[in-house]
């Protein structure tokens, strides 16, 4: 099987790929961070706001990454805002007028 893709989307997966190993490197810091707090060492508080801060900075990042995916495959299927284009259609009827336009240049009582 052959995908195809963009340079657009060869960088969004990389950078899916780079946000999600943070998402779990920042998750395992928070829960070093409560586990801490949980046994009364409360210097690690700063640090834990940052990380959170930190997190929802890429999940963000993440959500954004999915959402460009979504857009360009519907751009690939040939849906454009959430219409589906029936391309075998479409290309029936042109076939289905050319033999008309045919026709009538070769007989022109057609008309």
């Amino acid at each position: 099987m052959t995908t195809n893709t963009t340079d657009g989307q060869v960088a969004i997966y990389r950078s899916l790929a780079k946000s999600k190993r943070r998402l779990s490197q920042l998750q395992d810091a928070l829960e070093q961070r409560i586990d801490l707090i949980a046994v009364g060492d409360k210097s690690g508080l700063k640090d834990l706001n940052l990380s959170i801060e930190q997190l929802a900075k890429f999940s963000d990042k993440v959500e954004e990454g999915g959402a460009e995916l979504d857009r360009i495959a519907k751009r690939k299927s040939g849906r454009a805002s959430d219409i589906a284009l029936d391309l075998e259609e479409a290309r029936s009827e042109i076939g289905r007028r050319l033999a008309c336009l045919r026709d009538a240049r070769t007989n022109p009582s057609v008309l």
